[in-house]
């Protein structure tokens, strides 16, 4: 309860009379220092009691994020799980792409062997053909010409 002026007053006036002068002083003057909405026992408890209902619900507010956290964390983990499984198969068929790729690309290059070296033969018999063909009329041409300094010879031994 909150003290006007005028109780004040009619306090110090009756503590004057039962106290005396330096009692009296005292204790106004230890009253003027008490603010106004001093605690009382009910108010502590009504505070304790409050502070109970903040902590229930601190816990319940604590057990709430823990479960929504462990929720998170499933749902996490599981995505995780799913995009690693995901990716897994992304790469397995990049792979597979790839394994065919090279596969595709070793034929053709393989192809491209076969038609080079089958070309490069080619070429070669034909240029062994043709230096054979010059050196067996070259060889030809030497018999029949050797044959003709030997006819030649013979008669102009015969006749000489």
């Amino acid at each position: 309860m909150a003290l006007d002026e005028r109780t004040r007053h009619a306090l110090h006036t009756k503590l004057l009379e039962v106290l005396g002068t330096a009692s009296a002083e005292v204790l106004m003057e230890e009253l003027a220092r008490m603010p106004d909405d001093v605690a009382r026992a009910g108010d502590i408890a009504a505070v304790r009691g409050d502070l109970e209902t903040l902590r229930g619900d601190l816990e319940t507010l604590r057990g709430d994020t823990n479960r929504g956290l462990d929720t998170l964390r499933g749902d996490l983990t599981s995505g995780l799980g799913a995009l690693r499984g995901e990716m897994n198969n992304e790469v397995g068929a990049l792979r597979s792409g790839m394994d065919h790729g090279f596969q595709v690309l070793r034929t053709e290059m393989e192809a491209m062997e076969h038609r080079l070296t089958a070309v490069f033969r080619g070429e070669l018999v034909a240029a062994v053909t043709s230096q054979t063909r010059t050196i067996v009329f070259a060889l030809l041409a030497s018999q029949v010409t050797l044959a003709g300094l030997i006819v030649a010879a013979s008669r102009i031994l015969r006749s000489g």
